[in-house]
């Protein structure tokens, strides 16, 4: 074989090579593991987990008490705002910081974890993967002492 019919087919499967690498690239990037923000189903989503949480929270003798003098579109707004800046959606957190919203509230690790037992629902009731579930709750856990005994 010459030299030039050596390159020719050198240069051919080089462009085959890259031809399949790049079609193997394309595979991967398409088959990427929804972020959290769409698992819990971005803006939308996160508004009905919030209003499913509402009706649990109005619904229980436990916690409804805390929420009388509490404005609830505000509290549904920053919530909403919240879930989705920690679910590293496009939002921004209006509120203020955890421990300046609960100072004062004496919250309890009882009423918190209550809390986290209605939010687990509201989210199952949107049908969203546990796994999606858990990775939220484990990037809001790191609120507990900002929230409780406050």
């Amino acid at each position: 074989m010459s030299v030039s019919i050596l390159r020719q087919l050198r240069a051919g499967l080089l462009v085959v090579a890259l031809g399949v690498l790049s079609s193997a690239v394309m595979s991967c990037a398409y088959h990427q593991k929804p972020s959290l923000y769409q698992q819990l189903g971005e803006k939308e989503g996160i508004a009905n987990v919030v209003d499913n949480l509402a009706l649990l929270i109005a619904s229980d003798p436990m916690l409804r008490p805390r929420f009388v003098d509490v404005d609830l579109f505000l509290f549904r707004t920053h919530l909403i705002e919240q879930l989705c800046k920690v679910s590293n959606g496009p939002c921004e957190y209006t509120g203020g910081s955890m421990k300046e919203v609960h100072r004062g509230l004496d919250i309890s690790d009882a009423e918190f974890n209550r809390l986290v037992t209605h939010l687990r629902e509201a989210m199952t009731k949107e049908q969203i993967p546990y796994v999606a579930q858990n990775e939220l709750l484990s990037k809001l856990a790191p609120m507990h002492s900002d929230v409780t005994y406050q």
